[in-house]
């Protein structure tokens, strides 16, 4: 990051636990965290965001709407923003089916459960 300013990072996943820990982690480490349960309140969190969204985190398997509309729908008004997929049901690499091709790349997907060392180095990556 480098920049004495705070990344805004979007979190959506529709389990609070998840969630609020994720939050939690984030927080002292000078992230911005929003929580949204879904995708809906996600879009309508970013929208009212001043300062922009810099990552979503996101579930890829949600009720509503799944991570990958998601993202989709958010890039499309936030183009800079940088995407992380988390899943405890997938796993990096296995790109078997269309839908599932973005989130298995291993550069943009965290297998869930993981650690806040895990959490925080594919942040920094992905926001370098």
């Amino acid at each position: 990051m480098g920049r004495n300013e705070k990344k805004t990072i979007l979190i959506v996943d529709d389990n609070d636990m998840t969630r609020d820990s994720v939050a939690e982690l984030l927080r002292p480490h000078g992230f911005l965290a929003l929580r949204a349960a879904g995708g809906d309140e996600a879009l309508a969190l970013a929208e009212r965001q001043e300062g922009g969204i810099d990552l979503l985190l996101t579930d890829v398997v949600m009720p509503g709407m799944m991570g990958q509309s998601l993202a989709a729908r958010l890039l499309r008004k936030h183009p800079s923003a940088k995407v992380l997929f988390m899943s405890g049901y997938m796993c990096p690499g296995q790109a078997n089916t269309k839908r599932s091709n973005r989130s298995s790349d291993p550069r943009n997907f965290l297998l869930k459960p993981f650690t806040e060392e895990q959490l925080l180095k594919k942040i920094r990556q992905l926001l370098k």
